[in-house]
């Protein structure tokens, strides 16, 4: 049944990795979000094949619907986090994250959720990840948050799920 099940988790990886490739090629920056999301995905196929819930980020795919619906009933599920209303629409047009709907890690201080934390932890540094994070805030959260001035230290920055776009 897993096997079955993966199929459109491996088509979905596939159609994302071929949109920042593109982007790549076109000398242009992949989006974070994606990248995350790719990253979510491939725990949840590698969950489908090994049965192993350790392999699964909470973190992050709690709320985006991928690890509560694949242990619960074995069908993982995708919470809206694209701008088009379909995921065939969203492959389509490119993939456009929602910033506003992406997962937040409320006890961090409200950082974006990433399934890669510990990858990049464990195969650079924290200082890595670190700069990833601060990167991240600039290009997508910061120009929909306050004007405050940016600050490489996050413990001051505030993040809520209640962005309005100007």
């Amino acid at each position: 049944m897993f096997d079955w099940v993966a199929y459109p988790i491996s088509v979905l990886i596939r159609s994302l990795y071929k949109n920042e490739m593109k982007l790549i090629k076109e000398e242009k920056r992949p989006c974070s979000f994606r990248l995350e999301l790719v990253a979510a995905l491939e725990r949840t196929l590698a969950f489908c094949h090994t049965g192993n819930t350790a392999v699964l980020a909470t973190t992050l795919m709690n709320p985006l619907g991928l690890s509560r619906g694949v242990v619960m009933d074995g069908f993982p599920m995708l919470h809206r986090i694209f701008v088009q209303r379909t995921i065939a629409s969203a492959m389509n047009t490119g993939f456009a994250v929602d910033p506003r709907t992406w997962p937040t890690v409320k006890n961090d201080g409200g950082y974006p959720a990433a399934a890669s934390r510990r990858a990049q932890v464990l195969t650079y540094s924290l200082n890595h990840y670190m700069v990833s994070t601060y990167s991240f805030l600039r290009r997508y959260i910061l120009p929909f948050h306050s004007s405050s001035p940016l600050i490489p230290i996050f413990r001051d920055t505030k993040l809520t799920l209640g962005y309005t776009m100007p």
